[in-house]
């Protein structure tokens, strides 16, 4: 997260998108969740938030550049919620989300939105909430909500709320490409045959020192169990995978459910020039790993 600005109550902050370098599913637990293990990492695309407390007691969000419902189904607007009632005396909120990150696409922008609200209407306060209390509401609100309460790469366990953040040293560009249709979650977890996932994978993943390891040996112990499924049923995904490769990608996948599919590039310049092969088709993004500041 990036607050740009504090002035009169208000805060400007930067909700980055992330994807999933590698996810796979364990099992699926006693409470109807699953088990995964996933390398997320926050890349250079964004929401932007405008947070101000006002003195009506009320919740108001009003969402621009994107259809999705600003009501109470909204996880900003249950972040804020969460806030209210665990705050005395909670004044009230006006939130303004301004969405650029695509929906639907496993960018995870609904949970980052979620989590610049909790940090945000906590510093606006005066911090009545301490970490782990913001971390349990993250937990409530979705799996990936508490990721984003910082930025950078982290593994991720249990349900993906457990984390291991680490520093790296990867220098790599990143060609996101997102088609126009979304892909449920629930859905792809419904769908899943755990049969597809390998156990032994899973335990390589775990006993990787992950600053060591370098771009180009990705695709040895990366995977996404959810590209079979996903791939069958959206065939032109795995077409666009394939392309990626083609014009010339160290490493491509699916992140997290879908839809979007991405490719990473030792340059800018061949990202680009990879860029011109899927511009009149999707919605393109070139982009880093490094957040916004």
């Amino acid at each position: 997260m990036s607050i740009t600005g504090i002035k009169e109550k208000i805060i400007d902050i930067k909700a980055p998108a992330k994807i999933n370098l590698s996810l796979r599913v364990l099992n699926k637990r006693a409470d109807g969740y699953h088990n995964i293990e996933t390398v997320f990492l926050s890349i250079d695309v964004w929401d932007l938030l405008r947070i101000r407390l006002t003195t009506d007691r009320h919740i108001s969000l009003k969402v621009e550049n994107s259809t999705i419902p600003s009501d109470e189904s909204n996880l900003c607007y249950q972040a804020a919620a969460m806030v209210s009632r665990a705050v005395k005396n909670f004044p009230g909120c006006e939130i303004v989300l301004q969405k650029k990150i695509p929906v639907g696409a496993g960018l995870g922008g609904g949970s980052s939105d979620a989590a610049a609200v909790l940090i945000s209407l906590n510093e606006l306060l005066g911090y009545p909430l301490g970490e782990k209390k913001i971390f349990n509401m993250a937990v409530k609100l979705g799996a990936d909500v508490p990721f984003f309460l910082q930025h950078g790469a982290a593994l991720g366990t249990g349900m993906g709320e457990k984390l291991q953040y680490f520093n790296v040293g990867w220098d790599f560009w990143i060609l996101l490409l997102c088609p126009n249709f979304l892909i449920s979650t629930s859905w792809a977890y419904s769908n899943l045959k755990m049969g597809l996932t390998n156990e032994e994978k899973n335990i390589i993943l775990k006993g990787q020192i992950w600053q060591d390891i370098q771009v180009d040996v990705f695709y040895k112990v990366f995977e996404n169990d959810f590209e079979q499924l996903v791939f069958f049923s959206y065939p032109e995904l795995k077409k666009m995978k394939r392309k990626l490769y083609d014009c010339g990608a160290v490493f491509a996948s699916l992140s997290g459910t879908g839809s979007a599919i991405y490719g990473l590039f030792n340059s800018k310049n061949e990202a680009r020039t990879a860029e011109r092969q899927f511009k009149n088709d999707v919605r393109t993004f070139v982009v880093t790993s490094k957040c916004p500041q």
